[in-house]
């Protein structure tokens, strides 16, 4: 007297009943077929919403091809699971990059299927710079133009700031893409703002309301846009993809005492990086930084022209350290 979808729900109730509600219930099994999925509505936390992948670009692309056509499920129906994050030959370091970012960028289930002791030190590194999860929703902005988006979009609002995480993304393998950023279409208001290149750890300068982006074969460019400001900014960090999203928890702009200070979340062992945008007129002075429990971190100013990189390391434990940046000119 039931349909089969109603015996299906009636069958994941009696699951999620019996694993109770503190428990993470992921749909992995559930054949990826809109019949099912859309059955499982309202009974599972996380749902495989693609094919099984494995390490080849070719079996990658379905995966990221089914989160974009699905990421509107994402965060709201249930967290969205594009299969396992796999970063080995005979992927490139391209091609890994471009995988770990894309997940760590959407924000859906980032699952870690490597043998991490073997892992070579390119590789494990990435992990470190895509864990852990930021908790946001990012939106392809090419979706209705492109068979396979390439443009992702991420607003992000840490530590009193706001910018705009801008994901571009060449899923060819063979040829390189010229890939168009549109200030407008991102919901940005007229004004100047900087640019950094997270993976090739760059200051991009002055953005262009529209301004064209070249991207390897089967590669990826994460940019951080942030307003232009008349004094030093933090416009990136290297903890995260995200330049600042899960690491930094408070910055402030002192114009009196023209400080530059914050507090920011350290790994231990970690370096850590500010990137500050310095305008014309303005120097960097001295920086200090304190962890927790009061260990002086040593500090150092590096960089030329208008971005400096303010670095320390926390060795003792993981955890937060307040830092400030004295400054002159203006």
């Amino acid at each position: 007297s039931k349909t089969n979808v109603e015996v299906y729900r009636d069958g994941l109730k009696l699951v999620r009943e019996a694993a109770g509600e503190d428990v993470f219930l992921l749909g992995c099994n559930i054949a990826q077929n809109m019949r099912t999925l859309g059955a499982s509505i309202g009974l599972v936390d996380g749902m495989r919403i693609g094919r099984d992948i494995g390490e080849d670009w070719a079996k990658i692309l379905p995966a990221a091809q089914m989160g974009t056509r699905l990421y509107f499920l994402h965060g709201r129906v249930w967290q969205n699971d594009p299969d396992c994050l796999l970063l080995c030959r005979p992927l490139t370091l391209d091609q890994a990059r471009a995988w770990a970012s894309w997940i760590a960028l959407t924000g859906q289930l980032n699952v870690v299927s490597e043998w991490l002791p073997e892992l070579p030190k390119e590789q494990r590194d990435m992990l470190k710079r895509t864990l852990p999860n930021h908790g946001r929703h990012a939106r392809p902005l090419d979706l209705f133009e492109r068979d396979f988006p390439q443009i992702w979009h991420l607003p992000i609002d840490q530590a009193g700031l706001h910018w705009d995480l801008v994901g571009l993304f060449n899923w060819d393998a063979e040829n390189a893409a010229a890939l168009e950023i549109d200030l407008e279409r991102l919901g940005l208001a007229e004004g100047s703002y900087v640019a950094f290149d997270y993976w090739d750890g760059k200051y991009l300068g002055a953005a262009s309301r529209k301004q064209v982006i070249e991207v390897r074969p089967s590669a990826c460019r994460i940019l951080a846009l942030h307003r232009a400001l008349d004094h030093p900014q933090i416009v990136s960090t290297s903890r995260h993809v995200t330049q600042g999203a899960v690491d930094l928890l408070d910055v402030v702009w002192d114009a009196e005492r023209k400080v530059l200070s914050g507090v920011s979340r350290l790994v231990a062992d970690d370096p850590y990086l500010l990137r500050v945008h310095v305008p014309e007129g303005w120097t960097l002075d001295k920086a200090a930084c304190v962890a927790e429990g009061g260990e002086a971190l040593k500090v150092e100013i590096s960089g030329d022209g208008a971005c400096k990189n303010v670095g320390f390391v926390r060795t003792a434990t993981t955890g937060q350290a307040e830092w400030y940046i004295t400054c002159s000119g203006g």
